[in-house]
């Protein structure tokens, strides 16, 4: 059974057992830092989310309105100089990035310096072409979210729509066997289906995907980090009927969408996207419990918090050491 949690290298842990850790230990987090209404920190991710991708200078400051992180994003990638400060002013960490990946890490504390290079491995294609993830420990994962998102044709997402071709190359897979569909009923990969149910969708008008992922902060590399679980494409199956075909898992085809040359964008988080679910809210869509005119602040709440938690995470982990 395909484990639905995408932390550790192979996915393989017990679900249920390192959920209710998590919890605890973010409650614990949340607790010791008195950061339990996030929102009441100020950030501008509403001006800089634009399309659906952070792009521009972030800034986010305390409730006291003193400064607590500034740095810069390119297509949602982490870029540059991040300094983050505490909520009396004190700059307590640097950090330098490239392409997303933090190079360097640099803490600071009563008055003393200390000067660490951030334990990134190197990042190298495997044999099949793609950057495999890196192995995690699930003890050192001390917060976790789960989000679906829905990608549309835009100018940034035109390769994963291109031709329809990369659904078509998942459904020439499925049939030959290479690798397993799944019901669209059901995003928990339970439900295979037989190879011959799926060229009902070949040569039908790709008109987006559905993403399921997991954001999770890992406390050994001190970083925030997002891993896709599954995809979902989304077809025309006629003139205005539109009909989510099947669900792979993400990780079982990696190789075949490095082929593709279009794994990068899944790996990298490099599209335009909508959050449509999260984890915390009863299993239920936004648009089932928000009025439609609010969807966006929403959607921006949520993205705010994955922001503001990574930061969160780096300032107390900087003022526990």
């Amino acid at each position: 059974m395909l484990c639905p949690v995408a932390l550790c290298n192979e996915y393989s842990y017990s679900c249920h057992r390192y959920k209710t850790k998590i919890m605890k230990q973010a409650l614990t987090f949340f607790l010791l830092t008195g950061l339990i209404y996030p929102t009441l920190t100020q950030n501008n991710i509403s001006e800089i989310y634009q399309d659906g991708i952070l792009n521009g200078q972030f800034e986010s400051k305390y409730a006291n309105g003193k400064s607590k992180a500034e740095g810069a994003y390119r297509n949602n990638l982490k870029i540059g100089k991040w300094t983050i400060w505490d909520s009396l002013g004190n700059v307590i960490m640097t950090r330098q990035y490239k392409e997303g990946l933090a190079i360097s890490v640099r803490t600071f504390k009563k008055g003393k310096k200390g000067v660490y290079d951030a334990q990134q491995p190197p990042m190298n294609r495997n044999s099949d072409g793609y950057f495999p993830f890196v192995s995690v420990d699930p003890n050192s994962v001390v917060y976790s979210k789960r989000l679906w998102r829905e990608i549309k044709p835009t100018e940034l997402n035109a390769p994963l729509f291109l031709d329809s071709k990369v659904i078509d190359e998942l459904i020439r897979l499925i049939e030959k066997e290479m690798i397993t569909g799944y019901s669209a009923e059901s995003d928990e990969f339970k439900v295979i289906l037989p190879p011959n149910k799926f060229n009902v969708f070949s040569g039908k008008k790709l008109v987006g995907y559905k993403i399921k992922e997991d954001w999770f902060f890992d406390k050994i590399r001190n970083t925030g980090d997002v891993r896709v679980i599954g995809i979902c494409p989304i077809v025309e199956i006629e003139e205005g009927v539109v009909r989510e075909a099947f669900w792979v898992y993400y990780p079982e085809i990696r190789k075949y969408l490095a082929e593709l040359k279009v794994d990068d964008f899944f790996y990298f988080h490099q599209f335009n996207s909508t959050i449509i679910r999260e984890s915390m809210i009863h299993g239920q869509y936004i648009k089932e419990y928000i009025k439609p005119e609010a969807v966006f602040d929403e959607v921006i709440r949520i993205e705010s918090a994955l922001v503001e938690t990574e930061i969160d995470f780096w300032i107390y982990y900087v003022m526990k050491s």
